[in-house]
């Protein structure tokens, strides 16, 4: 009987793990770089920045984004330079919500939480 609860229990705490996996901190090694044209940019969750870039499935996204940069209005049409951590979550498997690590506009660090 024992073992008629442990499977189960022992399915869904892997499963709870799988799904809240923190993202991990990202740093030069992990870092994935993409260049592109920002197509959008709007508001989510609690003051999140999310980015979309055209020719892209994926949003980008900087958690609490409108606390920590005043003002990501001007980026939009323009090129930018986005790297995020590689990483996968279960709620995602096709990675398309991806932590913003780090934004640069013109030579310009717009935002950075890599660690070095």
């Amino acid at each position: 009987m024992n073992k008629l609860i442990a499977i189960p229990v022992l399915l869904f705490v892997a499963f709870i793990v799988l799904c809240l996996r923190p993202v991990p901190p990202a740093t030069e090694a992990n870092a994935i770089t993409i260049q592109g044209v920002v197509d959008q940019i709007y508001e989510v969750g609690t003051r999140d920045i999310a980015f979309q870039l055209k020719d892209n499935d994926g949003t980008f996204y900087i958690n609490r984004g409108y606390e920590k940069i005043a003002s990501v209005d001007y980026l939009l049409g323009k090129n930018v330079t986005i790297k995020y951590p590689e990483y996968w979550t279960l709620l995602d498997p096709k990675n398309n919500k991806r932590h913003l690590s780090y934004l640069e506009y013109d030579g310009e660090i717009v935002y950075s939480e890599i660690k070095k």
